[in-house]
C-alpha cells in the first residue's frame, strides 16, 4: 500500500478504472466475461500447474533434451485439450499457457533496448554477446503451464493425472 502512495496519479487511475471496471463486467451478457470478472474481482484466480520442471526432471538431460520436452508438452497438450472439449461447457476447464521469453536479444529488429552494448579500447561499439560466452550462451526461457480453477477438483486430478502419466510414460521408454 505504500508503494500506491507514493506512485503516480496515472498509475493511480489506471488501478481504480481496471477494478472499476470489473463491477461492471460481472454484470456481462456473456456470461463468460461475467464469470471471469468475478473470479478476478473476488480474486478466486485459476491455479497454476508448473509442467516444464517436471518434464525437465524426467527427461534429465539427454542428449535431445529439448526435443524430448516438446514432445511430451504436445502429448499432454493434446490430451488436455481433448479433455476440454468433452468436458467443458461455455469456458475451457483448464488453460494451457507456453510463453517463451528471450532474456536477451542478439537481433537488430527488435529495437535497441533489448541489447547492451559497449565500447571497446578503440572506441568501437559492439554488442556484447560478441566478446561474451555467458551472454552468447543465453537461451530463451520457456514455460509451460496449465491452469484450472480452485473449485474445479475433477480438472485439478485430471491435469495431475495427465502430467503423471506422460512422464511415468517417458521414464519407461
Amino acid at each position: 500500500r505504500e508503494n500506491l502512495k507514493n506512485s503516480s496519479p496515472c498509475w493511480l487511475w489506471t488501478i481504480r478504472f481496471f477494478w472499476g471496471s470489473l463491477e461492471m463486467l460481472a454484470e456481462a451478457k456473456d456470461s463468460g466475461i461475467a464469470r471471469l470478472a468475478e473470479r478476478i474481482r473476488d480474486r478466486r484466480l485459476p491455479k497454476c500447474h508448473d509442467v516444464h520442471p517436471r518434464l525437465r526432471a524426467a527427461v534429465k538431460g539427454g542428449s535431445d533434451e529439448a526435443k524430448a520436452i516438446s514432445r511430451l508438452e504436445e502429448k499432454i497438450k493434446r490430451r488436455l485439450t481433448e479433455w476440454n472439449e468433452k468436458n467443458s461447457q461455455a469456458e475451457p476447464r483448464v488453460f494451457l499457457d507456453s510463453p517463451e521469453r528471450d532474456p536477451y536479444s542478439r537481433s537488430e529488429d527488435k529495437g535497441p533496448f533489448n541489447r547492451i552494448y559497449i565500447k571497446d579500447q578503440n572506441g568501437k561499439v559492439s554488442n556484447i554477446a560478441e566478446y561474451s560466452p555467458t551472454v552468447a550462451a543465453v537461451r530463451p526461457f520457456e514455460a509451460f503451464r496449465a491452469y484450472r480453477y480452485d473449485d474445479d477438483k475433477e480438472a485439478q486430478d485430471v491435469v495431475e493425472r495427465t502430467i503423471k502419466d506422460v512422464v511415468r510414460g517417458a521414464s519407461h521408454g
